[in-house]
């Protein structure tokens, strides 16, 4: 999956420091986020067939509402609503560490695991260890297998 992110939303969001003791969300630094991916997934390309779902409307009215308001009457509406839009990312393969933190670390190293360099070093090591853990799983890129069981 190649992904494209703007430089200026990366550099904009706000990063919670690794070892904060204190928690901040910035619900609107959030949206801005969830309100980029949709576009993206909209507007570009994937794959062939791609057709973003209805979850992407639902996930971008929950963060709206966390950021504009009114606010969830019950909790557990809050916590049902955040799931969903938590089924929509991992469905559609998006970051959560950035989407809620900002931080592309997992985004971008995501990326590199599933690169052609990645793949070079996988397939060029000897380590018997490291062959075990090859065949006991299953890695792709795209539609070429990166490894297989």
């Amino acid at each position: 999956m190649n992904m494209f992110v703007s430089t200026a939303a990366v550099a904009a969001a706000s990063v919670v420091p690794a070892y904060s003791a204190e928690i901040s969300i910035d619900d609107r630094a959030i949206l801005a986020r969830v309100m980029e991916i949709v576009d993206l997934l909209r507007t570009r390309y994937v794959c062939e067939g791609w057709k973003i779902d209805k979850a992407a409307e639902r996930a971008l009215a929950y963060f709206r509402r966390r950021a504009d308001g009114p606010s969830f009457e019950d909790e557990d509406d809050d916590t049902r609503e955040y799931q969903h839009a938590l089924g929509f990312f991992r469905s559609h393969g998006q970051s959560v560490d950035w989407i809620h933190d900002g931080n592309p670390a997992g985004m971008i190293c995501g990326a590199a695991k599933r690169s052609e360099r990645a793949r070079s070093l996988i397939e060029a090591n000897d380590d018997p260890i490291m062959q075990l853990m090859i065949r006991s799983c299953s890695l792709s890129i795209g539609t070429k297998p990166l490894l297989t069981i």
